[in-house]
């Protein structure tokens, strides 16, 4: 699971930001070491969307 975050710590608002990834993601430069040779990638099938205005409030819509 790859959380991204989508409400303010601050104005505990949401983050109004369209995000875009490829259907495959490799994850090996984000690795803190540097264990193994060539891409780690995953493929997402899955995403999770809320729907509201705030961290309090609206629902949670999963497509898969």
């Amino acid at each position: 699971m790859l959380v991204l975050k989508c409400f303010s710590a601050l104005a505990d608002i949401k983050v109004e930001r369209d995000v875009r990834y490829p259907e495959r993601l490799n994850l090996r430069p984000y690795l803190s070491r540097g264990v193994g040779v060539g891409p780690l990638l995953y493929r997402f099938y899955a995403v999770l969307v809320h729907a509201g205005c705030t961290c309090h409030r609206g629902h949670y819509f999963c497509y898969v």
